[in-house]
């Protein structure tokens, strides 16, 4: 099995009480691998539509507008909410 790193873009809507106010870029990363695949080949900067994969992930990071929300590294025992390492100490007391 082959560890895969996914990137996904895209935009979200601010609303308030006048409506829409902009469009926020929303990245999500996402790294793991892919335990069931239907038959067939992927391929990049293509559309899929109504296949259901399932994908055992390790990493994931979100960002709002360039600002990081969150990020869980499950190999390096990393989990980020915003800019507080919520596992610091337990990677120092290793």
């Amino acid at each position: 099995l082959k560890s895969v790193t996914m990137t996904i873009k895209s935009n979200m809507k601010s609303q308030g009480a006048a409506g829409v106010l902009k469009d926020i870029p929303v990245t999500v990363t996402i790294s793991g691998v892919f335990k069931e695949t239907p038959l067939g080949t992927l391929k990049g900067q293509e559309k899929i539509d109504g296949l259901q994969h399932v994908m055992t992930v390790y990493y994931v990071k979100l960002e709002e507008d360039g600002k990081q929300i969150y990020e869980v590294d499950v190999f390096n025992n990393i989990i980020k909410f915003g800019s507080e390492d919520i596992l610091n100490n337990f990677r120092l007391n290793q």
